[in-house]
């Protein structure tokens, strides 16, 4: 007998899915490397082989996180230096950035309380939770990788006389990589010996999902 309010809920996860692939974002959660392989669905080292839209999600979370004079100004010299653009290139630039992270951020919220957070469409059912937060990180990081091409797509025309300094970001990309992780849960196994019941799981995946 088919389940009508799983029907429901995995009809609207797959219409979000298309419906914000021009926002973002990947979760994010501090790995505890003592886990087990079997808790991560994807898990990239801090090396070349992580793929350039992780790398360029820590670039926007970089421009975006302080809004000091002091910081605001560094950041306008790496990019001044980097890609040997004047000043109003490099502010051009950083802007496109802040801008698409504000706006995949706030895309991410809608999208997690219309899938997960709704009162409306609460699912007591662990397995079916746990398969919409992977469907969840997905959703972000397809959103994601369609924020990189857009911004690569802008590196391509930002430098004197529209030249392309795509090479030069791309290369950025490739020092923030050696500055961190990035993975995504499997969540049903991070879970698998957990006794929280399925309404804190789901609460606690609110508030933090909604933030990215």
């Amino acid at each position: 007998m088919l389940d009508l309010r799983k029907m429901t809920v995995w009809t609207i996860a797959i219409t979000a899915l298309f419906s914000y692939q021009s926002a973002e974002a990947t979760s994010r959660i501090d790995v505890n490397t003592s886990l087990a392989a079997s808790n991560y669905r994807v898990f990239f080292k801090a090396d070349a082989s992580m793929p350039n839209h992780y790398a360029f999600l820590n670039m926007m979370e970089n421009f975006s996180s302080d809004n000091s004079k002091k910081t605001k100004q560094k950041n306008l010299t790496d990019v001044q230096s980097l890609f040997k653009i004047p000043e109003q290139s490099a502010q051009a630039f950083i802007q496109i950035i802040v801008q698409s992270y504000a706006a995949m951020t706030s895309n991410n919220r809608v999208a997690t309380q219309k899938m997960l957070c709704s009162k409306e469409l609460y699912i007591d059912d662990r397995a079916a939770t746990y398969e919409l937060l992977d469907v969840l990180d997905d959703i972000k990081e397809t959103n994601l990788v369609r924020q990189y091409q857009l911004i690569n797509l802008a590196a391509s025309h930002l430098g004197v006389n529209q030249h392309n300094v795509s090479t030069e970001f791309k290369e950025w990309l490739d020092i923030l990589k050696r500055q961190q992780t990035h993975h995504k849960f499997n969540h049903a196994a991070l879970y698998r010996q957990s006794e929280e019941n399925v309404e804190t799981v789901v609460s606690r995946s609110c508030r933090f999902l909604a933030a990215n």
